[in-house]
């Protein structure tokens, strides 16, 4: 029969070994093809389960985000965050509380990143806004 343990008492006693790496490499001509269905018209995104700011690399990496990125992030207060350090930041890295009548006028100048939370936060409405 399994039993519940706690973080604390799993981690007790344990000697630390080192670090692992993992890295995962953009195939070659994945930027090409990109391109290509960009140039036809096709909207592409990134869909991953990895960390916001993961996501955000990759789409730069590929050049998906042409625009500056702005990120969605939390579940009971929703805030766009900026990718980086910006001026226009408040103290906690927020640019503004989330307004789902913001979403065109925000995607029309950045590239808008959300995470699974934030997108699982979200009515239907203001979700279909996000996917238009």
């Amino acid at each position: 029969a399994a039993r519940v343990v706690s973080r604390g008492e799993t981690e007790q006693s344990l000697r630390f070994c080192g670090f692992a790496l993992y890295e995962a490499e953009i195939k070659p001509g994945t930027q090409d093809a990109l391109a290509a269905l960009t140039t036809a018209r096709h909207r592409c995104v990134v869909i991953t389960g990895d960390h916001l700011l993961t996501a955000v690399h990759l789409a730069n990496e590929v050049n998906i985000a042409t625009q500056e990125p702005l990120l969605l992030d939390g579940t009971d207060h929703l805030k766009w965050r900026s990718w980086g350090t910006s001026s226009a930041s408040n103290a906690d890295g927020s640019v503004e509380s989330f307004d789902a009548a913001r979403i065109p006028a925000l995607a029309a100048s950045h590239a808008l990143c959300v995470s699974g939370a934030a997108l699982a936060a979200l009515p239907s409405r203001e979700r279909a806004l996000l996917a238009s």
